[in-house]
């Protein structure tokens, strides 16, 4: 007898074999099919959604394609509806691990613009929390409010106060409710089309063993690393943008592992407004919280 996993079927006989939780992991097809009706049913007239079939499906993200057309009827502009799984990251066990989420990889991407320009990344326009909290890039403002963040921006400069990124809190809070989109959180990101690059995921089977483009990709990955490691980091962490809009280290380092075993109902005891000081103790508090798996 096989069952249904998100990639494919499986059997007793292979399951009974693995390290991971196989009967948590059988509910995540149900669950996506859930999901991805939820956001299919509601679909807005004031953009294009792409069909269900074009959706980007990875394993803690769905990457929804949408065209908009902007007030002077100008041609469509893709972007990219970036939303977490629920089921993946650990919601229901703990609450606001999807916002947490988001506002992690929305500090990240604002940190690599500020510090690392020349890692290319797409842009990212705004996002949205759970909450009903959205949060507005500074070009995409109106003129009014561009030239008042960007006054306020100087006047800070020059009395040498912290300045806050360039994502902008919006003051009409979207009313987070049960029939909305914007309840489940959200990044909106640049698409980047075929014209402009291909996926590594889609060409590394095919042309691995290709060994100038292998050479040329862990050459490009190198220079990545190393200009990530050019600015020293005082904890270890992960960047958020709070409600102010200031950029801060402030969030447990948010890894894979962690989001893994909070969504298999494991506790891993670490705080998400915690951050480490040295290396030793966020080892240790790794290697409790597989201590926890095992116990759990």
């Amino acid at each position: 007898m096989t069952r249904r996993l998100l990639k494919g079927e499986i059997t007793y006989s292979f399951a009974k074999d693995q390290e991971s939780d196989i009967l948590h992991h059988l509910g995540y097809y149900g669950q996506q099919d859930r999901f991805f009706s939820y956001l299919d049913d509601r679909r807005d007239d004031k953009c294009h959604v792409s069909e269900v079939r074009y959706w980007l499906r990875g394993s803690f993200n769905i990457c929804i394609p949408i065209s908009t057309q902007n007030s002077r009827q100008q041609p469509r502009k893709r972007v990219i509806l970036r939303f977490p799984l629920p089921y993946r990251i650990g919601d229901d066990f703990r609450p606001g691990n999807g916002d947490k989420k988001i506002q992690c990889e929305a500090g990240t991407y604002a940190w690599l613009q500020q510090n690392c320009p020349d890692i290319p990344i797409p842009r990212l326009y705004g996002f949205a929390l759970s909450t009903g909290e959205t949060f507005t890039e500074l070009d995409q403002l109106p003129f009014l409010s561009r030239c008042f963040q960007s006054l306020r921006r100087r006047l800070l400069n020059w009395f040498c106060l912290p300045v806050p990124s360039n994502y902008i809190l919006n003051p009409n809070q979207t009313e987070a409710l049960p029939g909305r989109v914007a309840s489940a959180g959200y990044l909106l990101l640049q698409c980047i089309e075929e014209t402009q690059g291909t996926m590594l995921a889609n060409t590394w089977f095919e042309k691995q063993q290709d060994s100038e483009l292998r050479c040329n990709f862990l050459r490009e990955l190198s220079r990545i690393f190393l200009s990530l490691s050019k600015t020293p980091l005082p904890r270890i962490g992960s960047f958020i943008i709070n409600r102010d809009g200031f950029l801060t280290l402030s969030n447990r380092p948010l890894s894979m592992e962690l989001q893994d075993l909070e969504n298999e109902n494991v506790p891993t005891h670490i705080s998400r407004d915690y951050t480490y000081n040295t290396v030793e103790s966020y080892v240790m508090d790794i290697l409790g919280a597989h201590d926890s798996r095992l116990r759990n």
